[in-house]
This record gives structure tokens, sequence and C-alpha cells, in this order.
């Protein structure tokens, strides 16, 4: 009876030591999630310990050329939207992937003791292997595909809309970086003789709150911090409205085809309301065990039928309720009021289109008018005290107001951009109108020369 016992607890050691580690190490995953979390934070804090300061930086220049490429190869949105198409993709692969069998293998343990009297053995181990095969209804498979596809295309389509808003914010801001030196250059200029040496220092602590500004949206754009990002003046290419003249005329192919998606999207909606009306079939088919091992007694490949088993699935779901019916009929009414509402939405982007193309013409004519008006009134005769002081704040109004119209200028020219993408064959250098030798590089030191 002893010698029973025994043998009874050495079989049972190895089942005991298996369900001791097992729950040791669910003990030991649940126990150690404010530890994990707690070294993930420490080694963030220790990665931002390490981001050098903005004041230690080094200076980068970049041509507009290069800053553009730069955009389109780092910036997180667009790599964000790039892995979206390859997650599509995927998605198109699977839907033929799903009709690969599925192989089950099965494994288990057991330390049950079988037989009586003296003949105990032990059943340790249990594993076969079967096949699945899972046959999709055939309405069903085209179907999945097409709307596959219909994804993947839309992704493809929004990264390239994602570039051109990536383009056109980076052509903001390198204009407005632009106007920005033109403004502290123009004020140091215009510094009265009284307290000349705090408004200098005032102008320049301006001067650097906004380069670190101009910096943060740049670095936001390249998704890289580590340099004093800073796009060269004279290799900027200027909007050149001729190249946008025939654009204008009709709406851009992108944005056309981003509308086509909504309206495809709503049409899918109503044919999958409506295959909920249509006979759904399935078959799957088991395969026999094609291997087994039981224990020692019964092992080895197998191709009996016993197990064999196929399934076939046909049936028609009656909509009693009429819920498909009103589903149908709301989805039916909102696709008409989609294209009622595209048609508008297209009407209403060529006369904005129109309006901004006008604008953009117009305004290069109103800006020299401006400046050639100021610049009469300062070649005016000699005048009094009081009558300078008051010329001059005219001037510097008028200044003020030219410089709010061209940044209300760079927003409808960024505009544009998002709308029909970067034109090839803008030009480097000076846009159309403006006033030509402006110094590549404002520096106070050489403002003040001047």
């Amino acid at each position: 009876m002893t010698k029973k016992k025994n043998s009874l607890r050495e079989r049972l050691k190895p089942f005991a030591a298996f369900t001791a580690t097992a729950l040791g190490a669910l003990f030991f995953s649940a126990c150690n999630v404010e530890e994990n979390i707690t070294e993930t934070r420490e080694k963030m804090a220790a990665d931002f310990a390490e981001f050098p300061q903005y004041d230690a930086l080094q200076a980068q220049e970049l041509t507009w050329a290069e800053a553009r490429e730069r955009v389109l190869e780092n910036n997180l949105e667009l790599k964000r939207a790039r892995n979206e198409i390859e997650v599509a993709r995927d998605n198109v692969k699977r839907v033929f992937l799903n009709l690969i069998p599925l192989v089950n293998l099965g494994y288990y343990y057991n330390e049950a003791l079988v037989g009586n009297n003296e003949n105990y053995y032990s059943r340790n181990y249990d594993y076969n292997v079967n096949i699945i095969f899972n046959i999709p209804a055939l309405t069903r498979l085209p179907v999945d595909h097409y709307v596959a596809e219909l994804a993947q295309f839309r992704a493809e389509k929004m990264l390239q809309m994602k570039e051109r808003e990536m383009i056109s914010q980076l052509y903001k801001i390198a204009r407005e970086c632009e106007l920005s030196a033109q403004a502290h250059a123009d004020a140091l200029r215009n510094l009265a003789p009284a307290n000349r040496e705090s408004r200098v220092a005032e102008l320049e602590k301006r001067r650097e709150r906004e380069l670190h500004e101009e910096w943060m949206q740049l670095s936001a754009l390249f998704a890289d911090a580590s340099k004093k990002w800073k796009i060269v003046p004279a290799t900027m290419e200027k909007i050149r409205v001729e190249n946008y003249a025939e654009c204008v005329r009709q709406i851009d192919p992108l944005v056309l085809t981003m509308m086509a998606l909504e309206l495809e999207a709503s049409r899918l909606q109503q044919f999958g309301i409506k295959m909920n009306y249509w006979p759904q079939v399935s078959l799957s088919f088991y395969s026999p065990t094609l291997f087994n091992y039981s224990g020692g007694n019964n092992q080895g490949f197998t191709g009996r039928g016993e197990d064999l088993r196929m399934q076939l699935d046909f049936y028609v779901s009656l909509d009693t309720r009429l819920s498909n019916y009103y589903a149908l009929k709301e989805a039916k009414a909102n696709h008409a009021i989609l294209e009622e509402t595209l048609k508008m939405q297209m009407v209403e982007r060529r006369e904005k289109m129109n309006l901004l193309m006008q604008s953009l013409r117009e305004f290069p004519a109103w800006r020299d008018a401006m400046k050639n008006y100021d610049a009469f009134l300062n070649r005016r005769g000699e005048i009094d005290s009081e009558a300078f002081l008051e010329r001059r704040k005219n001037s510097n109004a008028l200044e003020a107001e030219i410089a709010a119209q061209e940044r209300a200028n760079i927003e409808r020219e960024a505009a544009l951009i998002f709308e029909y993408g970067w034109r090839d064959g803008n030009t480097a250098g000076e846009a159309i109108g403006d006033t030509p030798n402006r110094p590549t590089a404002i520096t106070t030191q050489n403002v003040l020369e001047q």
C-alpha cells in the first residue's frame, strides 16, 4: 500500500510542478504591471532629459526644396497615412487568406490513472491534428473584396490630400517667417532717436520669441527638433497665379475623387442593407483526425471517417419587423441629400476659388499703390515737428496694414496649394509684384548700418 502511495505521489509530481509554474507565471505578470509602467516612464523621462535645449541647438539652413522633401519623408501624419495604406493592402489579401483551411493542433496533459488493482497506468498526453475548410457565402466574397479594395483606394487618396495639406502648411510657415524678418527690419529702421538702445533690445527679445515659435512649427512638420531650422529666403519658391489659372476653371480631380468616394460609401451602405434580403449559404468541411496520440494506446496517422463532418447552412432572414425596409428607405434618402450637398459644395468651391484668384491678382497692385503713396507723402517738403510725427504715425499704420494684408495673402496662397497641390514652375526668389533687391539675410546689424 505504501508502495502504491509513493508511486501515485511520483506520478503527480510533474502535474503539480506544471500547475505551480502556470500559477506563478500568472501571478508574476499580474504583479508587475506597475513595475513595467514605471520602467517605461523612467525610460521616457531619460529620453526627454537628453533632448537638447533650444538655446544649445545648432542652426541648420534648408532650401525650399530640401524642406519639402523633409516634410514628405518624416512628417508623422504622413507616416500614419502610409501605414493606413499598408493595413488596407493587408486587408485586401486577408479576404482570400480567409479561404485557406484552418489546421487545429490539439494537445492535452492529464495525470489520470487508468486501470484497476495492480494494472495502473497513466495517460499523460493526448494530442491530435485536423483540418477545417470554411467556404464563405459566394455572394459575400466579391463584396468583401470590393469593400477592401475601396478602403485601400481611399487610403491612397487620403495620403495625397494629406501631402497637399502638409506642403500648404510648410509654405505658409516659410512665407510668414520671411514676413516676420522683414517686419523686424522695418521696425528697426523706424526707431526714433529717443530711447533707441532700449527699444532695440526690446525688438530683439520679441524677434527671439518669433524665431522660437517658428522653430517649433517647423520641428513639428519635420518631426525633428534637433536643429534650429531655417528656410533660406532666396530659395523660396513663390506662388505664380498664372500657374493656377487653368486649374480654377474646374474642380480638382483629387477633390472630385474624394467626393466620389463619399457617394460610393453611401451606395455600398444601401447595397449592404439589400444583402440582408438575399439567401445566405455557407459550407464547412471538417477533415477526419489526421494524427492522434492517446496515452500510448491509440497513436499514429489515421484517416477514418468516424469524425468526418460536412456542414451546409442555407437560410433566409424574413424582414417581419420591416427593419431592413426602413433602413433602406433612410439610406436612399440620405444618398439623395448627399448628391445635392456635393453639387452645392462644387459650386461653392468654384466661387471661392474665383474670388481667391481675383484677390491674388489684385493684391500686388494694391500693395505697390500703398507703398508708392507712402513714399509720396514722405517726399513732401519740410514740415514742423508735429506734422512730422503725424506723418510717421500714419506711415507706420500704413505699413502695419500692408503687413496684415500680406499675411492674409499668404493664407490665400496656402489655400490654393491645398486645393490644387503644389505646381512646378513657381518662381524662386521674388513673387509677382514683390519689391526687387530685398536682402536675403536680415539682421539687426545690417539694418542699423543702412
